[in-house]
């Protein structure tokens, strides 16, 4: 009785993590995916940021074109970071460290703004350009 009552001791914790994946993922599924799988699929890429995805999925304020000096230098200090540092990056202005898998899963685009003083700052001071 002692072993059967341990063994069930998670069992309530067990069946709501389920009900909670199963709500983000069919139910079906989860038997198909290995733990690696189900993660990525859930939270998103943990391979980097694929900094061609986030290009594809910015949009620019008004005033700010993909083309301006500072945001061709923006892009290309990204792509020269290593995958922490974007993770990093993406953090400080986004509010999360990974991206969506696909363009069709980013329910807000990254967003390149541009303040009033026409400031540009660069965030890392190993940045050579």
């Amino acid at each position: 009785m002692a072993v059967s009552a341990q063994l069930l001791r998670g069992a309530d914790g067990a069946a709501a993590v389920r009900r909670g994946l199963a709500s983000i993922v069919p139910a079906a599924a989860l038997s198909l995916l290995t733990g690696a799988e189900l993660q990525t699929q859930v939270c998103g890429c943990d391979g980097g940021v694929d900094i061609a995805l986030l290009r594809a999925n910015t949009e620019y304020d008004e005033g700010v074109s993909p083309h301006d000096a500072h945001i061709t230098s923006l892009w290309r200090v990204l792509e020269a970071y290593s995958s922490k540092d974007r993770g990093q990056f993406l953090r400080f202005v986004w509010a999360r460290s990974r991206l969506p898998l696909h363009s069709r899963n980013f329910r807000q685009k990254f967003k390149i703004q541009v303040s009033n003083l026409r400031i540009c700052v660069m965030l890392t001071a190993r940045c050579s350009l």
